[in-house]
């Protein structure tokens, strides 16, 4: 396999409680995502994302291109964006996780962490947390 690229980033949704746009999100995410053999994560909650994109550098830099552009949020902070040796998320085209899973709010105080100062790691162990309590 060739080289494996991961990026990790936060964004705000502009309708922090839309059913309907998970969704589609959803949807066209795994479909895509299924194409370009890439894996990841999706992080729901009080209208912030977190996602986490993995898989082939071209295609995970493919996605992000078309994360930036979709006008369904904004705020894009991205926290990673760097070369991998394997996949954290290979079972997912597209997880989805929000609070009704591991709320990020109640974990980051049960392991001390700020999430105005959060680093990506901090946030990666996060995703890994909610990841153990999705079936595959």
């Amino acid at each position: 396999m060739g080289q494996l690229n991961a990026i990790l980033y936060r964004s705000e949704a502009h309708r922090a409680n839309d059913a309907q746009m998970l969704r589609e999100i959803m949807s066209h995410s795994r479909e895509r995502n299924e194409l370009l053999a890439v894996t990841g994560i999706l992080h729901h909650e009080n209208g912030v994302f977190y996602q986490w994109l993995e898989g082939p550098t071209d295609s995970v830099r493919s996605v992000y291109d078309s994360v930036k552009r979709d006008g369904r949020h904004t705020g894009i902070i991205e926290l990673l964006n760097n070369d991998v040796s394997a996949r954290n998320f290979r079972f997912w085209s597209m997880a989805l996780s929000g609070r009704d899973t591991l709320s990020i709010f109640d974990w980051a105080a049960q392991n001390d962490v700020s999430l105005h100062k959060a680093k990506a790691d901090d946030i990666l162990r996060f995703l890994h947390a909610s990841a153990r309590r999705l079936k595959r």
